[in-house]
């Protein structure tokens, strides 16, 4: 990889003179695997006297360059400071580096447009946005509450109009102005962008460079030598469709699949990957197929979704490679959008649940990919579909040819996902696609997937989170743990009080439900009758038929439900204008299970008669300390399962707070001022 670097970055008339003392450094080492063409930015510590040192320091002065002569900044600082490295510019655009000291570098540039805009713009950064827009709007915002309505107005009685006031806690997320769904600079506007990322992050090879590769693969003796130098030329390369053949077709020793499996992943397009399968036999077409399946069929529109790679294998560090790239450009473009940050450590990464080799570990922009072992990780993208969309008719018949067809689960989950990105689904036409995969008591991991990667595309989210769809109302309490509606009064106002130091809720007026009586559905009573008048043999075809009409009521049971919060995150299945429709298991010591139960206690702050309801996981009744109103939840070891009552239910208001803790929600006062 360091010789591709020099091929790149260096004047091919004295190449072999800048060669010289590489050969020493093996691709195991973190030194040559640290800088990744694919991210670059991150911190390296540089010793200029090795050549490989000194061709990593070209590349980023290089793209320093790029992004200097585009947006007017320079995102590449070194330490210790004022000192800098001697490194002119020849005529030929390359650089020489003439010292030989250690120098710590550190390259952060943005990678979206929506940043790139904004740096254009004179905006260095999230941090001056943000201070930017408070100081334009300062004597506005001194109007508004951080929960996002109006104070309330005195009148000569000294009352308040609206709501009454609250002292704003430090502990409340500030609202900042959002960019309204749809526009240009957010995620349901921007994923085009994605695949031009994806497309362009490596280098491409010129004719001159292409040829020189071919003469060090063809100047290597073993069969392992050849092997490591394709895989190397995969990682940092891109080639076309005739570059990939040639280097396979030429006189080495592996057979032809090994050898595209190791430059598959270079291959420019899928239309050029597809090209690859059709040019050779048959036979090694299946094997290769199968070798590179990972690959092949990752759909960077909807990476959401478990991922277990092996990172020796080009294909699955390809996966892993995009994944990593895409959760830094959503990252970045939520941020500079506005919304609120749901990532498990805070740090705006939709990758989760990180295991390297079994080892968990947190991620950040800096990270870099290791060339060995096993990666298993989540992926949960903050993408919502844009408001002014609906449902598509024609996910009918694709759940039809899902329960027709004869292949395996595993089979119709990739077409699934293949077509997700061209759909837009209703939460009922998501519970008919679930049904199209086995399920039941057990825990049924296909459900999960095929659940992750549609909840992305659902337009009601509010339905689809509810106890209608998908989650049931004791969602995750243990036995005694029961909160319904049915044979409460619900006119009664509820109040919050404090009994010795503890948030306590007074306990509604019951009424009685005996006399209610439970009528048999009519859609219930036409299946029977249909059933009963057909014959034995179209029995089975009639019931299959009928799944697709009339699907069971909920097709995830509890153990479905807790892996898709912990797959997903729990501030991704919040539903935070129905709150009292669920109970959530918060965790407190991870840091969006401690946003979620704020969530909770800021609606109870704000709302006029909410009620936060708490549970401990033995079902016995859970007491909130007061104290949690003035600093928020603790970041600690505890366990609680919340949920929340109201007598108002001001849907305005709680659009208002859902904007500061999850998407997808969109209130009529959305990006500006919410109603009150």
């Amino acid at each position: 990889r360091s010789v591709l670097r020099l091929l790149w970055s260096t004047d091919h008339d004295h190449l072999p003179n800048r060669i010289i003392g590489i050969s020493g450094h093996r691709e195991d080492t973190a030194k040559v695997s640290h800088f990744s063409s694919t991210q670059p930015w991150g911190q390296y510590k540089l010793n200029l006297r090795l050549p490989l040192d000194r061709a990593l320091l070209r590349n980023l002065l290089a793209l320093n360059d790029g992004y200097r002569d585009a947006y007017g900044a320079t995102y590449l600082k070194y330490q210790p400071q004022p000192m800098k490295p001697v490194a002119e510019k020849a005529e030929t655009g390359l650089y020489i580096v003439r010292s030989r000291k250690t120098y710590e570098v550190t390259f952060q540039p943005p990678i979206s447009e929506n940043h790139n805009r904004q740096q254009k713009a004179g905006i260095a950064g999230l941090g001056d946005l943000l201070k930017s827009a408070t100081n334009a709007n300062r004597e506005e915002e001194q109007e508004w509450c951080a929960y996002g309505g109006p104070e309330p107005k005195k009148t000569g009685d000294g009352q308040g109009d609206a709501f009454p006031a609250y002292d704003i806690p430090a502990w409340w997320p500030r609202q900042v102005q959002q960019l309204k769904p749809g526009e240009k600079g957010t995620l349901e506007d921007n994923w085009a962008e994605v695949a031009d990322l994806l497309k362009n992050y490596r280098h491409k090879v010129p004719m001159q460079t292409f040829h020189a590769i071919r003469q060090l693969l063809s100047s290597l003796d073993t069969e392992s030598e050849q092997m490591r130098f394709l895989v190397a030329v995969s990682v940092e390369f891109i080639l076309n469709f005739a570059q990939a053949m040639q280097l396979c077709t030429d006189a080495i020793q592996n057979p032809m699949v090994e050898r595209f499996r190791c430059i598959w992943p270079c291959i420019d397009s899928r239309y050029s990957q597809l090209q690859v399968l059709s040019s050779i036999p048959l036979r090694d077409a299946v094997s290769l197929t199968k070798h590179v399946s990972s690959c092949l069929w990752f759909v960077e529109g909807n990476p959401t979704g478990r991922y277990n790679l092996d990172l020796s294998v080009p294909s699955d560090f390809l996966v892993a490679d995009h994944c990593f790239l895409v959760s830094a450009w959503e990252g970045e473009v939520a941020r500079c959008a506005g919304r609120p940050d749901m990532s498990l450590n805070g740090n705006w990464e939709m990758v989760r649940n990180q295991f390297h080799n079994e080892v968990s570990f947190s991620s950040s922009r800096g990270w870099s990919l290791p060339l060995q072992g096993w990666l298993r990780f989540d992926y949960s993208s903050m993408r919502r579909p844009p408001p002014d969309v609906t449902p598509m008719a024609e996910v009918q018949e694709v759940a039809h040819i899902l329960v027709e067809s004869t292949l395996g689960s595993e089979d119709k989950m990739r077409a699934l996902r293949a077509i997700s990105v061209h759909m837009y689904i209703s939460a009922a036409q998501c519970r008919m696609l679930l049904h199209c995969f086995p399920g039941g008591a057990q825990e049924s991991r296909e459900r999960q997937d095929v659940f992750c990667l549609l909840h992305t595309r659902v337009v009601d989210r509010e339905t689809l989170l509810g106890p209608q769809m998908i989650f049931q109302t004791r969602l995750f309490g243990a036995a005694e743990i029961e909160k319904s509606r049915v044979g409460l009064d619900t006119s009664a106002p509820r109040r919050t009080v404090v009994v010795e130091g503890m948030l306590e809720k007074a306990a509604p007026t019951a009424r009685s439900a005996s006399n209610e009586s439970m009528e048999v559905p009519a859609v219930v009573l036409a299946r029977k009758q249909t059933m009963s008048a057909l014959g034995a043999e179209s029995a089975a075809q009639a019931a299959k038929s009928y799944a697709l009409k009339q699907p069971e009521k909920r097709p995830l049971n509890e153990a479905d439900q807790r892996s898709i919060v912990h797959q997903l995150g729990i501030l991704h299945m919040l539903n935070p204008i129905c709150p009292d429709a669920v109970q959530m298991e918060c965790t407190l010591e991870a840091r969006d299970h401690c946003r979620c139960f704020n969530f909770y206690l800021q609606l109870t702050m704000v709302e006029p008669g909410g009620a936060l309801l708490a549970w401990n996981p033995d079902g016995t009744q859970a007491k909130v300390p007061a104290y949690w109103r003035s600093t928020g939840a603790p970041s600690s070891g505890e366990t609680l399962i919340v949920s929340y009552e109201s007598w108002a239910d001001v849907k305005d208001l709680r659009y208002a707070v859902a904007e500061l803790y999850t998407v997808g929600f969109y209130g009529p006062g959305f990006g500006g001022k919410p109603l009150p």
